[in-house]
């Protein structure tokens, strides 16, 4: 069994990918994010400064009241302070679970880390975030952020301030009150993924008894992604046992909460369940490759038809429409998704994505290098890519378009999965035969072969073309039905 396979586990991607896609998810991440990335968790932190106070920090397990005595042995927080401007100076990188995470459509992003890799992956994703690591800044975030990030035991650039010991936890309420409001509300309307967390924190115990109480068993449903107990982490079989009771017991109570365990054989499955979600995501847009000076052999009316279907079909079903706007093809397709956005309440518009390429860059080698770039942002966004027609007019005679084909090895480099339409000739016609020529290679399977020849060169059943490019999504996005 695979980390991505078992009943629990669908059932967290097919929901969280539906948060996603209406906007509505959210992460709350613990110290377990950063931890390959070379910071210590709080364990690590804290373990010279048990020992300080003769204590061995691998047996205990309050460790909020052991940074609390090594406090009161100190006579203050100096020591504590230090440590933490030691351990958080140090060089760390990112690891490819926070870039994911900042490339998913988030908007809100809750964490009890000190360091600075969420808000860095963020920009580096191109997203301005706004940080909020204590309380007064919550009513002087950036006007132009995309993006938030909420520190709620504060950052390392303010040491003084983090919370990290007993009597920071009893004061929260007066100190930082105000970040477990925004918490209770976000918990109350967007589905949150804790990930390298214990959830363990007294406060996000009041947050959910809070939710709780107020909602009873119409809260939102939440999950949480942890390792298992496994035999290699304990000394003896008694302790395994022991530790594996205690965590169905933990498992079970936190249902109470609308909390569902999503359970991780090692923590290096992490990236590979945050790369299966992005994959999943993308695989609910598709990209439309197309242009067209002449129509044939299915005319213009079929093939605007055709175009235009498809782009309403999209949003109808809950996709996303992602275009360059090529010549009529685009064109066509980007106006039937419009207009079916236009009935649709809720997110629908924000399926509809085009890029308009700049018509006026004069300089051949800086028009390619910048289309180039165009595609590729595009296609990075898509999980599917249909190949409609594909020709231009070049001086005075049709030619094939070489953008489409590099829209498909683009594509192909990226993971998208081609749908080429063979029916309408030209470029698609030649990509079509490519990949029905190998459909294992492109696919991994053949389960596309048969509907791939309802698109095939000499069809004209517009209805069964678009019918047959659902089915093949419908059988590669992953979505439970």
């Amino acid at each position: 069994m695979t980390v991505v396979d078992g009943p629990e586990m669908r059932t967290f991607l097919d929901l969280y990918l539906k948060a996603l896609v209406s906007g509505q998810a959210c992460v709350f991440a613990g110290a377990g994010l950063s931890v390959p990335a070379g910071y210590v968790d709080w364990r690590a932190l804290l373990k010279p400064l048990a020992e300080d106070v003769g204590l061995d920090v691998a047996k205990e397990h309050d460790l909020i009241r052991v940074s609390q005595y090594a406090i009161n042995s100190a006579g203050g927080r100096a020591r504590v302070n230090q440590r933490i401007i030691g351990e958080f100076s140090r060089t760390a990188r990112r690891v490819p679970s926070h870039d994911i995470l900042a490339r998913l459509p988030i908007a809100t992003y809750w964490t009890t880390n000190f360091d600075t890799l969420l808000e860095e992956a963020l920009r580096a994703a191109g997203r301005r975030p706004a940080v909020v690591h204590a309380q007064e800044q919550l009513t002087s975030r950036e006007d132009d952020a995309d993006a938030t990030v909420y520190k709620m035991h504060g950052d390392k650039s303010r040491p003084d301030q983090c919370v990290l010991s007993m009597d920071d936890f009893e004061q929260f309420a007066e100190t930082r009150g105000q970040f477990l409001e925004l918490l209770r509300g976000s918990m109350a309307e967007q589905t949150f993924l804790f990930l390298g967390y214990s959830l363990t924190d007294p406060n996000i115990d009041l947050v959910l008894a809070h939710l709780r109480s107020r909602f009873g068993r119409d809260r939102r449903e939440h999950f949480w992604l942890t390792k298992r107990v496994t035999r290699e982490d304990h000394d003896s079989d008694e302790e395994f046992h022991y530790e594996r009771g205690r965590e169905s017991l933990r498992i079970q109570d936190l249902k109470r909460y609308g909390i569902q365990t999503v359970l991780m054989d090692s923590y290096a499955d992490l990236e590979t369940i945050l790369r299966r979600i992005q994959l999943l995501y993308r695989r609910r847009f598709v990209f439309i490759s197309g242009a067209a000076h002449d129509y044939d052999p299915l005319g213009q009316d079929s093939l605007e038809t055709l175009s235009r279907k498809l782009g309403e079909r999209l949003i109808h079903e809950g996709y996303g429409l992602i275009s360059g706007g090529g010549v009529s093809i685009g064109t066509a397709a980007v106006l039937g998704a419009a207009s079916q956005s236009a009935r649709t309440t809720g997110a629908a518009r924000s399926r509809l994505r085009v890029t308009a390429f700049d018509q006026n860059i004069e300089d051949a080698a800086v028009r390619n290098a910048v289309y180039e770039q165009y595609r590729k942002s595009m296609l990075s966004e898509a999980g599917f890519a249909v190949f409609i027609a594909g020709n231009k007019l070049q001086g005075t005679e049709t030619r094939p378009a070489g953008g489409i084909r590099n829209e498909y090895e683009i594509g192909r480099d990226l993971g998208v999965l081609p749908i080429p339409i063979g029916a309408t000739g030209h470029m698609a016609r030649t990509l079509w035969d490519k990949v029905r020529d190998d459909p294992i290679a492109v696919y991994g399977d053949d389960r596309a072969t048969t509907l791939l020849d309802r698109l095939a060169p000499g069809r004209t059943d517009v209805a069964d073309m678009l019918d047959a490019i659902f089915e093949i999504i419908y059988r590669y996005d992953g979505r439970r039905r």
